[in-house]
Protein backbone atom coordinates (compact mmCIF):
# COMPACT_ATOMS: atom_id res chain seq x y z
CA UNK A 1 0.00 0.00 0.00
CA UNK A 2 1.42 3.30 -0.69
CA UNK A 3 0.53 6.47 1.37
CA UNK A 4 0.33 9.52 -1.00
CA UNK A 5 1.12 13.02 1.50
CA UNK A 6 -0.27 16.38 0.80
CA UNK A 7 1.61 18.29 -1.85
CA UNK A 8 3.78 20.94 -0.02
CA UNK A 9 4.08 24.63 -1.49
CA UNK A 10 5.58 24.50 -4.34
CA UNK A 11 9.12 25.53 -5.18
CA UNK A 12 10.43 26.48 -8.34
CA UNK A 13 11.65 23.81 -10.35
CA UNK A 14 14.82 24.30 -12.67
CA UNK A 15 18.00 22.75 -14.06
CA UNK A 16 18.41 19.01 -12.07
CA UNK A 17 15.86 20.02 -9.57
CA UNK A 18 12.69 17.67 -9.15
CA UNK A 19 9.80 16.61 -6.66
CA UNK A 20 9.37 13.38 -5.57
CA UNK A 21 5.98 12.24 -7.16
CA UNK A 22 5.80 9.24 -4.02
CA UNK A 23 6.63 11.82 -1.02
CA UNK A 24 6.55 15.24 -2.42
CA UNK A 25 9.39 15.97 -0.97
CA UNK A 26 12.00 17.90 -3.31
CA UNK A 27 15.82 17.10 -4.14
CA UNK A 28 18.53 20.10 -5.75
CA UNK A 29 19.85 17.04 -8.06
CA UNK A 30 18.67 13.97 -9.44
CA UNK A 31 21.69 12.39 -7.09
CA UNK A 32 19.83 12.56 -4.09
CA UNK A 33 16.42 11.81 -6.15
CA UNK A 34 17.95 8.51 -6.82
CA UNK A 35 19.35 8.31 -3.09
CA UNK A 36 16.05 8.59 -1.58
CA UNK A 37 14.62 6.01 -3.23
CA UNK A 38 14.96 2.07 -2.44
CA UNK A 39 14.60 -1.62 -2.75
CA UNK A 40 14.45 -3.79 -5.46
CA UNK A 41 13.52 -2.83 -8.84
CA UNK A 42 10.80 -4.99 -9.67
CA UNK A 43 6.82 -4.59 -9.23
CA UNK A 44 5.80 -2.29 -6.38
CA UNK A 45 8.91 -3.47 -4.30
CA UNK A 46 10.54 0.37 -4.44
CA UNK A 47 9.49 2.94 -1.75
CA UNK A 48 11.01 6.16 -0.56
CA UNK A 49 13.48 7.10 2.17
CA UNK A 50 11.33 8.65 5.57
CA UNK A 51 12.21 12.32 6.74
CA UNK A 52 13.71 10.54 9.67
CA UNK A 53 15.52 7.98 6.95
CA UNK A 54 17.07 10.46 4.73
CA UNK A 55 18.50 12.87 8.05
CA UNK A 56 20.32 9.31 9.16
CA UNK A 57 21.54 8.87 6.09
CA UNK A 58 23.50 12.47 6.10
CA UNK A 59 20.33 14.29 4.04
CA UNK A 60 19.73 17.91 5.19
CA UNK A 61 17.82 20.39 3.12
CA UNK A 62 19.30 23.84 1.52
CA UNK A 63 18.11 27.22 2.57
CA UNK A 64 15.81 26.91 -0.78
CA UNK A 65 14.35 24.08 0.88
CA UNK A 66 15.75 21.61 -1.13
CA UNK A 67 17.07 18.24 0.16
CA UNK A 68 20.89 18.03 -0.45
CA UNK A 69 23.05 15.04 0.38
CA UNK A 70 26.11 15.34 2.22
CA UNK A 71 27.90 14.03 -1.12
CA UNK A 72 27.12 16.90 -2.72
CA UNK A 73 27.62 19.50 0.11
CA UNK A 74 31.36 17.60 0.57
CA UNK A 75 32.04 17.63 -3.30
CA UNK A 76 31.28 21.06 -3.17
CA UNK A 77 33.55 21.87 -0.04
CA UNK A 78 36.11 20.05 -2.31
CA UNK A 79 36.04 21.72 -5.54
CA UNK A 80 35.91 24.98 -3.35
CA UNK A 81 38.95 24.11 -1.78
CA UNK A 82 41.13 23.30 -4.68
CA UNK A 83 39.91 26.56 -6.69
CA UNK A 84 37.81 24.51 -9.46
CA UNK A 85 34.16 25.21 -10.74
CA UNK A 86 31.82 23.50 -9.15
CA UNK A 87 31.68 19.85 -10.06
CA UNK A 88 27.67 19.64 -9.04
CA UNK A 89 25.27 22.03 -9.25
CA UNK A 90 24.69 25.04 -7.16
CA UNK A 91 23.08 23.96 -3.52
CA UNK A 92 21.16 27.12 -3.16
Amino acid sequence: MTVQTEPKTALTLSGNRNQCTGCNEYFNHDYGFDRHRIGKHTRNQRRCLSVAEMVKRGFSKNAKGFWITEAQTAARVVSARQGHSRTRPAEG
